[in-house]
C-alpha cells in the first residue's frame, strides 16, 4: 500500500507552479479545442452568423441568387435579395410557396412568431415519410428563410435542436 502511495505521490505537482503549469495547459487546450471544433457559421455576403446545431456541418455555400448555405442534416439558410412578401396572417399557407418554392408535403401547422433575430412566420410540412421545417425572416430590404427537413424518425429531435440554435443568428443589414 506504501508504494502507490508513494507512486500516487510522485505523479502529482510537487510545486505551486506546476500547478500553474497543468492549469494553464489545461485552460490553452479547452481553447484550442473551443476554436477548433466551432461550427459557427459567417458569411459576410450573407450578412449573417449563426450557430447551427451541434454536429450539423457546413456542406457548401452558392453564390446564387439566391444565396444559399447548406449543412448537413437537411439544414439549409437562404437570403434573398429583394423586398420581402407581405405577411397576412389569414394567407399564411399561401405565402410558404411564395417564399419557399417548391416546399413539398401538406401545411400542418402555419403561425407568427419572433426569435432574436425578428419576427418570423413558421411552418411545418408534412409528405410521406418526412417533415419540413421552415422559417421566414422579413428583413428591411432583404429575407432569409431557413428551413430543414428530415425523416419523421429524425424529426423531432432536428426540430428542437433547430429551435434553440436560432438564438445565435445575429442579421447585418
Amino acid at each position: 500500500m506504501g508504494q502507490l502511495e508513494g507512486a500516487r505521490a510522485d505523479l502529482s505537482p510537487t510545486s505551486g507552479a506546476d500547478m500553474q503549469i497543468q492549469t494553464v495547459a489545461r485552460a490553452t487546450l479547452l481553447a484550442v479545442c473551443l476554436v477548433g471544433c466551432s461550427s459557427e457559421f459567417e458569411s459576410d455576403q450573407m450578412k449573417l452568423r449563426y450557430h447551427p446545431p451541434h454536429g450539423v456541418k457546413l456542406v457548401g455555400e452558392e453564390a446564387g441568387p439566391p444565396r444559399i448555405a447548406r449543412f448537413s442534416s437537411g439544414l439549409e439558410i437562404r437570403s434573398f435579395d429583394a423586398k420581402p412578401p407581405a405577411i397576412e396572417e389569414d394567407k399564411l399557407e399561401a405565402l410558404v410557396q411564395v417564399v419557399s418554392p417548391g416546399a413539398a408535403g401538406a401545411v400542418i401547422s402555419a403561425r407568427l412568431g419572433s426569435i432574436d433575430a425578428g419576427k418570423v412566420v413558421r411552418w411545418t410540412l408534412k409528405e410521406e415519410g418526412k417533415r419540413t421545417l421552415v422559417y421566414f425572416l422579413p428583413r428591411p430590404n432583404r429575407y432569409l428563410v431557413i428551413s430543414m427537413t428530415a425523416s419523421e424518425s429524425h424529426y423531432a429531435d432536428l426540430e428542437n435542436q433547430l429551435e434553440l440554435s436560432l438564438s445565435s443568428l445575429k442579421v447585418h443589414d
